[in-house]
This record gives C-alpha cells, sequence and structure tokens, in this order.
C-alpha cells in the first residue's frame, strides 16, 4: 500500500519530510551578509517613506492594478484559493476607492474657490422688475434688514428698520399688497413696540409710497431705484450706474467673507495649539510625540508591505534595494515566489518589531542567517549570481537533480541564476535548519 508522500501529496495531516526538505540545488550557496541585508532594506525603506508621504497616490494606482490582476488571474483549483482570489478582490476594490477618493480631492475642483464665486454667480430675474436681477447680496442685505427690525428697541428705531425692510422686499420682487402682512410677521411679538406694530407698518409703506412717487418722476423704473429716491446722497451714483451699488454690495460681502475665512483659520490654529496643549499637561509631550509616530509607522508599515508584496512576487525574490546591493530572496525548495508568499514575508516584518528587534538581529547567529520573517515565510537571501561552495552536498545537487517540493509539488523549475565561478561567500546555504 503507497503512502501519501509516495503519491505525491501531503495530506497535511502527518509529518513528513517534504515539508522541510532543502532544494538540492541551494546547499553551498553564498548568504547574504547581514550589513549588506541593512544597506538593502534601508534603500528600501527610504523608497516607501517618500512614497508613502508624496507618492500614496501613484503607489496605490499600482497595488490596484496588482491586485486586480491577480484576481482575475487563472480559475483556482480549490476552495481554499476561490477564497484567496476573493480577498485579493476586495483588496483590490477597496484600494481603489481609496485611490478614486484621493485622486478626487488631489486633482478635483476647487470648491473653496467655487464657494468664494458664488456670490457673483447666482442671480435671479426680479419678477415685479423684468430685466432687473437679484444677486445673493441682495438676500443678505433683506436678511441684515429683518434682523434690523428684531432686534429695534425703540419705535423710531423699529419705523426706520421696517421702511428699509420694506423697500428691501420691493426690489427683492415681493408685491406691494403683501409688504404689510410680511412686516407684521417679521415684527418681534415681544419688543416694547409690538402693540403698535400697525402704525409702524402704516409709516413704512408711507416711506415706500413716497420713494415710489420720487421714482416715478425720475423716470426709475420701479424697484430699481427705491434706494435712490429715499437716499438723495446717492441719487445720482444710483442714476449714473444702476448696477454699482450692487457690485459695491458683492465687493463688501467678498470681503467680509475673507476676513471670516482668516478668522476661521485663525481660531483653528488656536484649537490646535489648545489641543497640544491639553496633550502636553495631561501627560507631557512625550505621549503625544509617540501617538503621532506610531500614526506615521502604521501608514508607512501599510505601504511598506504592499510595496514589499508588489516587489518580491514581480522581481521573483528582489527589491530596488535587493537589486542594487546584489542579493536575493529565494524559497528553500528554490521555486518561484508567488505573489501570497511574498505578502507572507512582508507581514514577517511585524513579527520582528513584536520581538523588540530581535528577530531582526537573529541573522548574527541564526545557521542560515534567517531572519524571523525568513522563517515565517521559508525563504533565505543569497549573493545573486554566486556558484555553490564545493562540498559533501556537491554530490547530492548532481546533473538532473530536480528541486524538492515543500508545499504539495508547487515549485516549476530552479528559480536561482548561479553563475560566477570566482565568488567568495560570506556564508553558505546548510541542511542545518
Amino acid at each position: 500500500m503507497s503512502t501519501a508522500s509516495e503519491r505525491g501529496r501531503d495530506p497535511r495531516s502527518i509529518v513528513t519530510a517534504e515539508a522541510f526538505e532543502l532544494a538540492p540545488r541551494l546547499l553551498g550557496t553564498p548568504l547574504a551578509r547581514p550589513a549588506r541585508r541593512l544597506g538593502a532594506i534601508l534603500v528600501d525603506l527610504i523608497l516607501i517613506a517618500i512614497v508613502s508621504q508624496a507618492g500614496g497616490i501613484l503607489l496605490g494606482i499600482v497595488a490596484t492594478l496588482f491586485f486586480i490582476y491577480l484576481a482575475r488571474g487563472r480559475k483556482p483549483a480549490d476552495a481554499l484559493a476561490r477564497v484567496f482570489r476573493l480577498v485579493v478582490g476586495c483588496f483590490g476594490a477597496l484600494l481603489l476607492l481609496m485611490t478614486s477618493r484621493a485622486l478626487f480631492f488631489a486633482f478635483g475642483p476647487d470648491w473653496e474657490q467655487i464657494a468664494r464665486s458664488l456670490p457673483e454667480e447666482i442671480a435671479v430675474e426680479a419678477p415685479s422688475a423684468p430685466g432687473r436681477e437679484i444677486g445673493l447680496a441682495d438676500i443678505l442685505d433683506g436678511t441684515r434688514e429683518y434682523r434690523r427690525l428684531q432686534v429695534a428697541t425703540t419705535e423710531p428705531g423699529a419705523e426706520e428698520a421696517a421702511a428699509r425692510l420694506a423697500r428691501r422686499l420691493q426690489r427683492l420682487g415681493a408685491p406691494i399688497s403683501e409688504i404689510p402682512e410680511a412686516l407684521r410677521e417679521m415684527a418681534p411679538d415681544d419688543a416694547a413696540w409690538s402693540d403698535r406694530i400697525d402704525r409702524i407698518v402704516a409709516t413704512a409703506m408711507a416711506s415706500l409710497d413716497s420713494a415710489r412717487g420720487a421714482a416715478t418722476d425720475t423716470g426709475l423704473v420701479p424697484g430699481a431705484g427705491v434706494d435712490a429716491a429715499v437716499q438723495p446722497a446717492d441719487a445720482a451714483e444710483d442714476s449714473a450706474d444702476p448696477g454699482e451699488g450692487v457690485a459695491d454690495t458683492v465687493s463688501a460681502l467678498l470681503a467680509a467673507l475673507n476676513g471670516e475665512r482668516r478668522d476661521r483659520e485663525r481660531a483653528e490654529r488656536r484649537l490646535e495649539e489648545a489641543r497640544q496643549e491639553l496633550v502636553r499637561s495631561e501627560g507631557g509631550w512625550l505621549p503625544g510625540a509617540v501617538r503621532e509616530l506610531w500614526d506615521d509607522l502604521g501608514l508607512a508599515f501599510g505601504w511598506g508591505t504592499i510595496y514589499m508584496t508588489i516587489f518580491l512576487s514581480w522581481w521573483n525574490g528582489q527589491t530596488p534595494g535587493k537589486r542594487l546591493l546584489g542579493i536575493r530572496v529565494v524559497q528553500l525548495d528554490n521555486s518561484p515566489i508567488t505573489w501570497w508568499e511574498a505578502f507572507e514575508r512582508a507581514g514577517g516584518y511585524a513579527a520582528g518589531f513584536a520581538t523588540g528587534l530581535l528577530g531582526f538581529a537573529q541573522v548574527y547567529w541564526d545557521p542560515n542567517r534567517q531572519a524571523i520573517h525568513d522563517k515565517i515565510s521559508e525563504t533565505v537571501v543569497v549573493l545573486e549570481g554566486r556558484d555553490p561552495v564545493p562540498g559533501p552536498w556537491s554530490r547530492e545537487s548532481g546533473p538532473g537533480t530536480g528541486d524538492a517540493s515543500r508545499r504539495g509539488g508547487r515549485g516549476s523549475g530552479p528559480a536561482l541564476p548561479l553563475e560566477d565561478p570566482d565568488a567568495t561567500p560570506s556564508g553558505d546555504v546548510t541542511p542545518g535548519q
């Protein structure tokens, strides 16, 4: 009766030798020194920092395309592969959403500029004065006149505010017959003069009628020159250029909005300073600094995981830093690194930090210079293009010797080019795992 290993399938229910077997081609291969590995990871960290701070959108686009490409790969063979494909597809869709949002806010319209331009662009035609446009400034002026009526404390002040509001309502297109009722509804109920509102409204309407008569005598369109008739000092300007007053109002409104924006920015700065002062008073500057550093590290680690996954799988064990320093990550069975194994190794860096960096330091005493992330992903880091060092293992890996399979026959041929016969090794891959 044949065993599971004889049939070429690992049942994953018993300990088997194939899961720990080393590819004979790797025996004696020179390992990368810790200093060279450190230089490579520093180069990669610099690139990750640049990308996470300035080019996160670009990396997001590349990562999105990468994960969507993986999700659209060949049809999965089993249920676990289908689950992985679904997870990768969802992750790619999430990255697409985040990247699209970042692109929209980075290169989309300037909403602040649009908001500042609204007073100049919004305009409607007054029903009572065809051809006369009502701008947002007119509406805001009407609101200001309404507020004056609300806060008036004396009867003369209320009469003046009601007269101004009546003229503003007429300018906004309200019919003359509806203005008295509108004034009564806008008047406060608890003012000292509220019981005399009818007389105040009558006075305001009389003032409005006299203004209309003056406008008719001067040939002005009703509603367009009411303010000019009541305010003789401005009559010449209004008759010469009826739109100049509105333009001045718009300019004043824009200046006020700019002032409000500056006040808001100052208030936000004071709020941020107060928040920082509160953090310092509660726990000193160190907890706040540590919290900010932790947030930055979390963002950099997320982008670093994507960076490592993409390059290790696309460049078969190399990143820009490793390529620059002439080293390569290879699997113990010498098979090509897939995207999942690259992701697994990138995630192993978290274990190095969790062990207080001892997981990284173990490259100095491990027999095969494996850091903790190498142990997790079953990889070693070797010098690119170096031939194996001669030794007893040379007899085990003669011509025609194939690579061992550690995960169900996943290997598809040698992934490590060995070309330089004059290399001086810093160490070599040995069977002692």
